[in-house]
């Protein structure tokens, strides 16, 4: 399906690791995620939060959604859009029932929840082979809808 909004690429792609230092150890203590439900990692910038998540998840058995936030994802329309293009990376049918909910104004916590249904049903019917969701740089989104 044709996405109903434009999505930046770069906005789904996971850092450059080729040239980077390892950390075996971290590395390992990370791989724990593919059994929580949600795992935050905190630190300060320039850490190497993003590299380290990235080196690892091209040791796991999951498929990994990558999406860059910056300070333009805080509509919540253009968070849903660059979500479910991530999605479609993997399953090029997911969210045939979802763009059109998109066109919409989410404004209603009503219509909100009904989005959030859908997609949950969505994901529900993928393989059953883990998704891991990056969303990184998280803490620039500000807006309540998302949160």
């Amino acid at each position: 399906m044709k996405v109903p909004q434009s999505t930046l690429q770069s906005k789904l792609t996971r850092p450059f690791t080729a040239r980077t230092l390892r950390r075996p150890r971290l590395e390992e203590q990370i791989k724990a995620i593919t059994y929580k439900k949600l795992a935050l990692i905190i630190a300060g910038a320039g850490y190497g939060k993003s590299t380290l998540v990235a080196q690892t998840l091209l040791n796991i058995d999951a498929h990994a959604i990558w999406y860059n936030l910056d300070q333009f994802d805080h509509d919540l329309v253009t968070f849903m859009v660059h979500l479910f293009t991530g999605f479609q990376q993997y399953d090029p049918g997911f969210g045939t029932d979802l763009w059109p909910k998109l066109a919409v104004p989410l404004t209603s916590r009503e219509g909100r929840r009904k989005l959030m249904m859908t997609f949950l049903l969505e994901v529900e019917r993928l393989p059953t082979k883990p998704i891991i969701i990056v969303l990184d740089d998280y803490h620039l989104i500000q807006n309540e809808a998302i949160h």
